[in-house]
């Protein structure tokens, strides 16, 4: 892979910004990487994985992601079919499934993890899971997977001085045993790509804790980003307002049929949210992760990226 500075010579991000570039020059970028001709950015690619399944004019319950939700009762929960007006179902089997949906020690918290290993999930500093709480995923079936969390690494580098108060910051947690192959393991951009990585403006989709997939506008894309009620009418039909108690939830970009993680939320406003950034944390997150793994003697447990070659 080509050193990412080379193309942020020529323009700051791998977003908005590149279709701005000489046609010739970002054609010869994304073609010579062999995934977009002409001048089509990432970030388009990422617009279009959530714009072109949203219905302009659904019909029916398009938000929620299950139609019978039951986190106590196996083979009860029913994913929703209508989900986007049916063009969310095809997402199921590489993202929904993964999401922590419960917490069988703490029923409180609800949709505020995600596995980024076998062995690993990444959950919130403030109202998170915590060691010993056993936590639920929900097979296509209903039937449930749950893990008990046995140890847990935090990480708060990024923050210093006054702001460090650890209300936005994630912790790694670790879990007594493998998850199955029928749970999918949530990948982040590759550090190098994250490091020049903005898709401000893309549709995300923030998973509440109504169990609702949300789509938002993502509008930032420092330390701490923000996530607001999105301007274009289609994706505002489906949207809600992130409220007191979502914290945590997990918000995504769709790449292919992908769910790709991007961020968590961290603090609620209105029809606003902040959320610490997946994107510039990663590396972070994979440091508590190989710390995890050395301390519990651990191997083979190593994050595996989304890597988009740049050439």
């Amino acid at each position: 892979m080509a050193n990412l500075s080379t193309y942020q010579q020529k323009f700051s991000i791998i977003g908005d910004d590149a279709p701005n570039l000489s046609p010739g020059y970002a054609e010869a970028i994304y073609d010579d990487a062999g995934i977009w001709g002409g001048h089509y950015s990432l970030s388009n690619h990422l617009k279009s994985g959530i714009d072109d399944r949203l219905d302009p004019t659904p019909t029916g319950d398009v938000l929620s992601v299950f139609s019978t939700f039951s986190p106590t009762s196996s083979g009860s929960s029913v994913y929703n079919s209508c989900l986007w007006g049916g063009a969310g179902t095809d997402l199921h089997k590489l993202g929904w499934l993964g999401v922590v949906w419960y917490d069988v020690t703490n029923p409180t918290y609800s949709a505020n993890g995600i596995p980024i290993t076998r062995r690993h999930i990444l959950t919130p500093m403030h109202g998170s899971h915590g060691v010993c709480d056993t936590v639920r995923w929900i097979l296509s079936d209903g039937t449930f997977v749950n893990r008990r969390i046995i140890a847990e690494k935090t990480f708060v580098g990024w923050r210093t001085g006054s702001n460090l108060d650890g209300s936005d910051t994630f912790r790694v947690s670790l879990l007594d045993e493998d998850l199955p192959a029928t749970i999918p393991i949530f990948r982040m951009f590759h550090p190098v790509i994250s490091a020049g990585l903005n898709p401000h403006g893309v549709p995300v989709i923030a998973i509440n804790q109504d169990e609702k997939a949300s789509i938002s506008d993502f509008l930032d894309s420092a330390f701490q980003i923000s996530i607001q009620e999105p301007q274009d009418d289609t994706r505002e039909i489906y949207y809600v307002d992130i409220i007191g108690g979502d914290s945590g939830s997990p918000v995504f970009v769709v790449y292919g049929s992908e769910l790709i993680y991007i961020a968590g939320i961290t603090q609620e406003s209105g029809n606003a949210a902040y959320a610490s950034n997946g994107i510039t944390l990663v590396s972070y997150i994979a440091s508590a992760v190989a710390t995890l793994n050395s301390e519990h003697s651990l191997a083979g447990y190593e994050m595996n990226y989304l890597n988009v070659d740049l050439g």
